[in-house]
């Protein structure tokens, strides 16, 4: 706003000094215009973006979140249509597996947890959380690392840790934890791959489960020691070489990996007198090594059937090609 002093303009007022010609030129200076007020700003619009971080959340529902996270780990399936959580909904009978309580002093299954839900003795999330740690605690403490049931533990792990950080954030893990992410045609390769390599490297005698058949297998005879097996097997391999080689990427298919396994059985009950353990050991390998590869062959047509092509376990499956390719 000016502040310019504005005169004011007589008028026949009676207060007007009546020596003052009303109609005389005014020498003073002309009144300046009065400024018009500026414009009011325009509303602020509010931004798209979420407000910051200082806002409030919304409250999450403790019992819905419990809910959740139990309901997605009892309900998670594998590739194979098994529930994950299979071996630990119940937990081993005092009188079949009295071992089992030798070594677990407080044990807890799926089952017991879902109990305690419906009868909401969980105050919150924490207390749920904790009986799931207990429940794999159990599992790593009592089976064995070379076992299904642990291998199955360090799965169900992972997968809960992931669970447990979306629940959290007040996600549903459903949402984004129930579907596998898609392997491509390498990795699928790659999986199943090791998957039948596991099955010669994990294989037991019928007669004797602490024994297992693929120790005679891992390195070639002596040239020096056994030089008439080189006069007879002109295409030797062992599994060190096949273990090498999936670790190389060498394996175009699984019909590549089967063809060196036969061979390298093939080779064994040619060399060996029949009868002799090894050449058992060497037949019981080439039947393994058959029907594993038709029942990996059928899971993948399965799994392309249902729309999916993924393979992974969560990273929880060992790859035995790794540690046999290094074998001195």
């Amino acid at each position: 706003m000016s502040t310019t002093t504005k005169r004011r303009l007589s008028g026949n007022s009676g207060d007007e000094d009546p020596a003052v010609d009303p109609l005389a030129m005014d020498t003073s200076e002309p009144p300046q215009p009065q400024q018009l007020p500026l414009p009011a700003p325009a509303p602020e619009r509010r931004s798209a973006t979420p407000e910051p971080p200082g806002r409030k959340k919304k409250k999450i529902d403790p019992a819905q979140q419990m809910q959740s996270l139990y309901d997605f780990m009892r309900r998670y399936r594998r590739e194979d249509g098994t529930e994950l959580c299979e071996p630990f909904i119940r937990a081993p009978k005092r009188r079949t597996d009295p071992a089992y309580y030798d070594v677990v002093s407080d044990p807890i299954d799926m089952l017991r947890i879902q109990q305690k839900l419906k009868t909401e003795e969980y105050a919150d999330l924490d207390e749920l959380k904790a009986d799931f740690k207990r429940l794999l605690d159990n599992a790593f403490k009592y089976y064995k690392e070379d076992t299904e049931e642990y291998e199955t533990a360090t799965e169900l792990k992972e997968l809960y840790d992931k669970a447990v950080a979306k629940v959290e954030a007040g996600e549903d893990p459903a949402a984004t934890l129930g579907s596998r992410e898609e392997s491509t045609e390498e990795e699928t390769l790659t999986e199943m791959l090791e998957d039948l390599f596991a099955a010669v490297i994990t294989a037991a005698d019928p007669t004797d489960a602490a024994r297992q058949i693929h120790q005679a297998f891992r390195l070639l005879p002596s040239k020096k020691r056994y030089p008439e097996y080189y006069a007879h097997i002109s295409d030797a391999i062992d599994l060190k070489i096949i273990g090498s080689k999936i670790q190389g990427g060498d394996y175009e298919s699984l019909s590549d990996l089967e063809a060196d396994l036969l061979k390298l059985a093939k080779n064994a009950m040619l060399f060996n007198e029949p009868g002799s353990q090894i050449y058992k050991d060497a037949k019981q390998i080439s039947k393994l090594v058959k029907s594993k590869k038709y029942e990996l062959e059928a899971n993948k047509v399965a799994r392309e059937n249902r729309g999916s092509r993924s393979t992974r376990r969560l990273h929880g499956k060992k790859h035995y090609s790794a540690d046999v390719s290094v074998i001195l």
